[in-house]
C-alpha cells in the first residue's frame, strides 16, 4: 500500500542496473518516492503525472516537497493544475496540461440503422435511456443518482419509460454491492439495470439518449469526451466539468449541485 525504505532501495538498484534514461512516475506514493529513487540512481530525466483532483493531504504535501525533482509535471486537466497551484503551492508555469484524446474511429455518431440495432441489444426500445459509465465508486456518486431517481419517482417526476443503465464494476466491491442493494430495496424496479463491465462502450453510448456523470471529483473524464464524440448529450456535475467540456444547455446539462436534489433537477430537465 505504500513504499518502504527497502523497496525504494531496490528500485534505485533496478534503475541503475537498467541504466535508465527516463522514468515516468504516476500518481500518489509512486510520484513521491519514484522521484527520489530516480535522482539517487542518477536517472537523466524524470516525468511525473497527476490525473485526478481531491488528492489526499499526504500526497499534496509530497507533491509540494518533491516536485522540484522532476523535469516535467504533466496533468490532463486544467482543474488538476489549479488544485496543485492552490494546495501544493506549485508554480503554474511548472505544470503542463496535456488533455485526454479520444479515438474518433471508434467513438462516433451511429447511423440510424445502427442505433436501432443497438437499442434493441441493450433493451432501450421505447425507453429514454441514460448511461452511467465508469466504475461504481464513491467518486462517481452512484448512490446519489439512485436517491435522485427515488426522489423523482415519489414526486411523480420520473417517466415510466426512463431507463438508467450503470456500466462498470464495483470498485471497491463493497460499494458496488451497497449500490445494488439500495437499488433492490428502493422500488425503482426495471428502471435501473446494472450491466457490469461493458467492452463496447462506443455502441452503448452511441445508442443512448444521454450520459449521466455527476461525479464528486474528476480529472478530465474520458466518459464525457467519448459521449460528445458519439453526439450523445452529457449530464455532468461541476466537478466533472472543470475543463468546461459541457456548456449547460448546449452539449448537455451541468448540475449546479451534485447531491440527490441537484441530480434530480437536472435529470428532470432532461427527461420529458
Amino acid at each position: 500500500m505504500f513504499p518502504t525504505p527497502l523497496s525504494v532501495h531496490k528500485l534505485v538498484g533496478l534503475l541503475r542496473d537498467l541504466r535508465t534514461d527516463l522514468l515516468h512516475t504516476y500518481m500518489g506514493w509512486e510520484n513521491i518516492f519514484g522521484r527520489v529513487a530516480a535522482r539517487l540512481a542518477g536517472v537523466s530525466a524524470v516525468v511525473s503525472s497527476v490525473r485526478c483532483t481531491e488528492l489526499p493531504r499526504k500526497h499534496v504535501l509530497g507533491e509540494r516537497l518533491s516536485h522540484s525533482l522532476v523535469d516535467a509535471l504533466i496533468v490532463n486537466s486544467v482543474g488538476i493544475r489549479e488544485e496543485l497551484v492552490r494546495r501544493a503551492k506549485i508554480a503554474r508555469e511548472r505544470i503542463e496540461v496535456v488533455e485526454n484524446g479520444v479515438d474518433l474511429t471508434r467513438f462516433r455518431p451511429l447511423a440510424w440503422d445502427e442505433v436501432e440495432r443497438e437499442r434493441k441489444v441493450w433493451g432501450m426500445q421505447g425507453r429514454i435511456a441514460l448511461v452511467v459509465p465508469g466504475r461504481i465508486s464513491q467518486q462517481k456518486n452512484q448512490l446519489a443518482i439512485l436517491s435522485a431517481l427515488l426522489r423523482m419517482k415519489r414526486a411523480g417526476d420520473l417517466p415510466l419509460e426512463a431507463l438508467i443503465l450503470f456500466a462498470g464494476r464495483g470498485s471497491p466491491p463493497w460499494y458496488g454491492e451497497k449500490v445494488r442493494a439500495f437499488a433492490a430495496v428502493s422500488d425503482l424496479g426495471p428502471q435501473v439495470e446494472f450491466l457490469g463491465i461493458v467492452q463496447q462502450m462506443e455502441l452503448l453510448l452511441g445508442a443512448a439518449d444521454g450520459m449521466l456523470l455527476p461525479s464528486n471529483y474528476e480529472g478530465l473524464p474520458n466518459a464525457v469526451i467519448e459521449s460528445m464524440a458519439c453526439a450523445t448529450p452529457a449530464i455532468v456535475s461541476r466537478p466533472a466539468n472543470l475543463d468546461r467540456l459541457v456548456t449547460d444547455g448546449r452539449e448537455g446539462l451541468v448540475c449546479l449541485e451534485h447531491d440527490d436534489a441537484g441530480i434530480a433537477r437536472s435529470c428532470g430537465a432532461f427527461l420529458p
